[in-house]
């Protein structure tokens, strides 16, 4: 099933983004460009500008499972998130109201290995991992690696990676795995413009297929006194 959302106003439509190597940055230009409004790097952008803007779209490369820049863009719209979570279960009636629900927020992905569903789901566990995230849609998009232009931290997180990858034994190891290891070593474009489809038609259309977001069932929290 399909959620339907409000749909979008280019004037009260912006993209976010956060861009080290420049592959989130062009997926926002040209997602952008379709629904014609501006796309702002999030370090130009502030939390009281949100105001102004009812469909708001946020993306960043994936760095050791984490999307760039998506903790402090979750942080300014907690207080949405959070209300709307209430209203759903019924603990406060009056979320509509206040405008828990006037603005409408999706999430891209950028990275290289981000096609199987294995790992989509582990992205999901670890950048959506309060419940007022989970509803957040989040559409996967493929990136590129030039092991030439890798600095500092990032350096180190690959070096883990791939030993990671290498260490493995050959009964686990699988083909996804010996691909990403080839990008490691000789680097790859997968960026394509056409993978930005789905999303602009989500933001356009107010619908938000379920496969970009996370209907699996919430584990159910532990009592302290049986922990």
């Amino acid at each position: 099933m399909m959620q339907k959302d409000k749909k979008m106003d280019p004037q009260r439509t912006i993209v976010l983004y956060t861009s080290k190597y420049g592959a989130a940055e062009t997926y926002a230009q040209w997602i952008a460009e379709a629904l014609g409004c501006q796309a702002v790097s999030l370090d130009k952008f502030s939390k009281k500008e949100l105001q102004g803007y009812d469909t708001v779209i946020y993306g960043g490369g994936v760095q050791a499972g984490g999307v760039r820049g998506l903790e402090q863009f979750t942080k300014w719209i907690k207080g949405d998130l959070k209300l709307r979570q209430m209203a759903k279960r019924g603990t406060i009636a009056e979320a509509a109201e206040i405008g828990a629900f006037d603005r409408q927020y999706y999430i891209f992905a950028v990275g290289i290995s981000l096609d199987s569903e294995e790992n989509r789901l582990q992205l999901r566990d670890i950048n959506f991992d309060k419940d007022w995230l989970r509803e957040l849609p989040c559409f996967f998009l493929p990136g590129a690696f030039d092991p030439a232009k890798l600095t500092g931290v990032d350096k180190a997180i690959i070096k883990v990676a791939t030993k990671m990858f290498l260490d493995k034994p050959e009964a686990q190891a699988a083909a996804e795995d010996m691909q990403v290891l080839r990008y490691f070593e000789t680097g790859c474009d997968l960026i394509d413009r056409t993978r930005t489809t789905a999303l602009i038609e989500a933001v356009k259309s107010g619908v938000v297929p379920e496969e970009f977001r996370d209907t699996r069932e919430p584990e159910p929290k532990k009592s302290f006194w049986k922990r």
